[in-house]
């Protein structure tokens, strides 16, 4: 059982491509998405391969505690479940070009309420400067934060203009600029370029547009292969290939449980699930590649890791439910 949570957050630097195999479509080569919303995500397993093969490259010594940490297949050895878990990386606020700003940071009611419910079951609560808990239900659509840079003011009326996409009668919200705050506060950001953007160009969309947005606006890219003799495209090797556009934030969680071990006389390196933690905390990369072409710059994505004591929040899966 995993016991100790650390949720991360993960800002996709360069365009990302999370392949879910080919499709008979106008993409030949989709991202992975939800099956039941449509939003995009990154599956467990394409975080976990990569940050065991960062551990195994970086800290080839420690292969006896990797091996127990990350687990072990059948094969040589004997082989033992991984003790770190992941949960699909899912999205949090997707960039979209904007008249004002050069870009906002979208999301939706919808995305927001499932993020303040998974919080709750890390063991999480979401808290203002003061202490109290922020109310999701008062992060409705057409919401800005106090100070923006996206909106368009005329006769004391707020517009924003995404796209093609006209949105009238924006609001300030308080409560979306305490999460504002809260992300700014909690994401450890090394840089203040995100912290100063979420804090000054989030917006609140419906959940309908939203969808429009993460269907119509994600990164087509069309792809070719060239004959070296010949200088021209090889016949039929022209095909297109979706990503996730850089400045994507998605949020994913980290969970430990004590070694799995087979009954052998072996001790694992490192007994507890606490000590793991601290041991992946303490040599967690802060950018890493995910996803497909590497070989062409793609899916450099910076992990930042929740900055949040879990003993001093509220553990809140009642709250969330609420």
């Amino acid at each position: 059982m995993y016991t100790k949570k650390k949720p991360l957050f993960l800002i996709i630097e360069t365009p990302l491509h999370a392949g879910s195999g080919s499709d008979l479509g106008i993409v030949d080569l989709p991202i992975q998405r939800e099956r039941h919303t449509g939003y995009p995500k990154i599956e467990a397993s394409g975080i976990k391969g990569p940050l065991r093969d960062f551990f195994e490259k970086t800290l080839p010594n420690d292969k006896p505690i990797i091996e127990d940490v990350f687990g072990i297949e059948e094969g040589e050895k004997e082989g033992h479940a991984s003790a770190v878990g992941f949960i699909d990386a899912r999205m949090l606020f997707f960039p979209v070009k904007s008249v004002k700003g050069i870009f906002a940071y979208v999301t939706c009611p919808d995305i927001l309420k499932r993020f303040f419910r998974d919080f709750g079951i890390f063991g999480f609560q979401i808290k203002d400067n003061s202490g109290k808990p922020i109310d999701v239900k008062e992060l409705g659509e057409n919401s800005i934060c106090q100070g923006n840079r996206i909106a368009v003011k005329k006769n004391g009326n707020y517009s924003v203009l995404l796209e093609e996409y006209a949105f009238e009668g924006c609001t300030e919200n308080t409560d979306l600029a305490a999460f504002a705050s809260w992300c700014r506060s909690n994401l450890n950001f090394e840089q203040d370029y995100w912290a100063e953007k979420i804090s000054k160009d989030l917006f609140v969309i419906d959940d309908d547009t939203f969808k429009d947005f993460i269907n119509l606006y994600i990164e087509v890219i069309a792809r070719t292969r060239i004959d070296n003799e010949k200088g021209n495209v090889v016949p039929g090797a022209l095909w297109y290939e979706e990503y996730l556009p850089a400045d994507t934030i998605l949020y994913s969680c980290m969970m430990t449980a004590n070694p799995f071990m087979k009954k052998d006389d072996r001790k694992p390196q490192i007994e507890d699930d606490d000590r793991i933690m601290s041991y992946l905390c303490s040599h967690f990369p802060k950018i890493i590649q995910l996803g497909g072409n590497a070989t062409i710059g793609k899916g450099i994505t910076r992990i930042v890791l929740f900055d949040g004591d879990e003993k001093q929040q509220d553990s809140t899966l009642e709250a969330a439910n609420e």
